[in-house]
């Protein structure tokens, strides 16, 4: 699948004829079948180098997705493309691993899923509204790509999550394993579409290539399921929390749990994660003494995780740094008291 923005191509191959290199231009494109959008891009750029500068590839885009689906979509057609590559431009599909995105940092794994999947389900929709004889050239261009390249980077933010959560002996792990090997097998039923359904098989083999299970440069020989983690629960219910920053959970580590920073200028909104590590639900309270600190909800009922959020009333924090707490309480663990870090000049 294409994973080289044009933004990309048009860089490398403007800078090539500013320096004159412009009687012979080739390209390695692999595939043939999947690379439709940026051979054409190429050639047209090859064709006629004045024609498209930087400023004008987004109107590349969308002119080629009105050519091809007309104009009502053309606009949302052209954010796809664009970003899908874009996306994997980043990081290509068979070079992700459970650990690339960060899982507690930046909320960058969160971040990246939730990116994905607004755009594969963006191309959902168009899909849905295409006319019939459009249906497979929308497939093959757009929307199989980006569904595709979003169920990987899901599959391993998923298998990442289910490590980590594993480790802190949430219940909820077992369920991202469920979830992790749904989405390898997904994975393989979209290509078998595309291969032996779409337009009665015409594309055959198209997309045979693995791409799950990369060890080193070279593709493996089969796509391979990455390893998850499932877990014994007991039955009484255990309160677990863990905040965001930090892979650890409490009770259970000696250091004192606390979230990242908070300050004036950024105004953060951090998380705290009560979680279940037993099969019965419980239920929590939480709070804080300090009346400038901000809790999402004060109790509830737990049955595997519950999302606390956690903000600064900026007109009521002390001047200068200060630290106040956040108190939670739950069913099967002692109380744990987070510390909330804020920076007021």
């Amino acid at each position: 699948l294409n994973t080289v923005p044009i933004t990309k191509i048009w860089e490398q191959m403007n800078l090539a004829h500013d320096y004159d290199a412009n009687r012979i231009w080739i390209v390695n494109v692999g595939d043939l079948k999947p690379m439709e959008f940026p051979i054409e891009f190429f050639m047209n750029l090859a064709w006629n180098p004045q024609r498209w500068s930087k400023d004008q590839l987004a109107d590349f885009t969308r002119l080629w997705a009105k050519r091809e689906f007309g104009s009502k979509h053309a606009t949302d057609i052209a954010d796809i493309i664009a970003k899908y590559t874009k996306y994997n431009g980043r990081r290509k599909p068979e070079l992700l691993d459970p650990a690339t995105f960060s899982l507690v940092n930046y909320r960058e794994a969160d971040t990246v899923a939730a990116e994905w999947d607004a755009i594969a389900d963006k191309a959902e929709r168009i899909y849905q509204d295409m006319p019939p004889d459009a249906r497979n050239a929308f497939f093959e261009l757009v929307l199989y790509p980006t569904k595709a390249c979003a169920i990987v980077n899901d599959l391993y933010v998923t298998v990442g999550k289910n490590r980590m959560y594993a480790a802190q002996g949430r219940a909820s792990a077992n369920d991202l394993a469920a979830r992790a090997r749904a989405l390898f097998q997904e994975d393989a039923k979209l290509a078998d579409y595309y291969n032996h359904t779409l337009a009665h098989g015409k594309w055959n083999h198209m997309m045979d290539q693995t791409h799950i299970g990369y060890t080193y440069w070279q593709q493996p020989p089969s796509n391979s399921m990455p390893s998850v983690t499932e877990i014994p629960l007991p039955e009484a219910a255990a309160m677990g929390v863990a905040v965001e920053g930090s892979a650890s959970a409490w009770p259970g580590e000696s250091r004192k749990p606390a979230l990242p920073g908070f300050d004036a200028y950024n105004q953060q909104t951090r998380y705290i994660d009560v979680f279940n590590r037993g099969k019965t639900p419980f239920k929590f309270t939480a709070g804080s003494r300090s009346p400038w600190i901000r809790v999402s909800s004060s109790m509830g009922t737990v049955e595997k995780d519950s999302r606390l959020w956690v903000s600064v009333d900026w007109q009521k924090a002390p001047k200068g740094s200060a630290e106040g707490f956040v108190r939670i309480t739950g069913a099967g663990a002692e109380p744990v008291l987070i510390a909330v870090p804020s920076f007021n000049p």
